[in-house]
């Protein structure tokens, strides 16, 4: 997953000239990862308390694509789209000023590319929280038919061998 946020960080930068750009995820209002790409100047910029990203929440309107913050930065919300009235953010990508202006082309192939980032990070989201869900013995299970996917077992000698501390 980083390779391809690092691709669409790296497009974002060539698409609308920006010295740099970032991608960062949040995992229960902590950051989880962070990719850039350009500039590393742009990384002062990571929103990384909880209370900024209520700020941000609290600003993102359907009319705007993109968020000024602190006079150089546009911030793009990644959300997690699964309820509507409380929305989560999975992430936000964000790239510093371009040194001319945008065209609506540039804007709408930048919500292209974040849209990506976005799906990347919900897929990212349903994959930890799944395996949080997952009581510990079907956690064994799992890894066990991962790890061992060549010798022919029945279900219940796997089950057994999986679920052996």
């Amino acid at each position: 997953m980083n390779q391809f946020l690092e691709t669409i960080v790296a497009s974002i930068c060539d698409r609308v000239q920006s010295p740099g750009c970032f991608v960062v995820a949040y995992d229960a209002g902590e950051v989880e990862l962070i990719v850039s790409a350009g500039n590393k100047r742009v990384l002062s910029h990571v929103p990384m308390e909880a209370s900024k990203l209520e700020e941000i929440k609290q600003a993102i309107t359907p009319e705007k694509a993109f968020l000024e913050w602190g006079g150089d930065i546009y911030l793009v919300p990644l959300l997690d789209d699964v309820d509507n009235d409380d929305q989560q953010i999975l992430g936000l990508c964000g790239f510093m000023r371009p040194k001319g202006t945008m065209d609506e082309e540039a804007e709408y192939d930048v919500r292209l590319m974040t849209e990506r980032a976005n799906l990347a990070l919900h897929d990212r989201h349903l994959q930890n929280t799944s395996l949080i869900q997952l009581p510990l013995c079907n956690q064994k299970w799992i890894i066990f038919k991962i790890c061992v996917p060549a010798r022919p077992m029945t279900g219940a000698d796997c089950w057994s061998r999986a679920c052996v501390k």
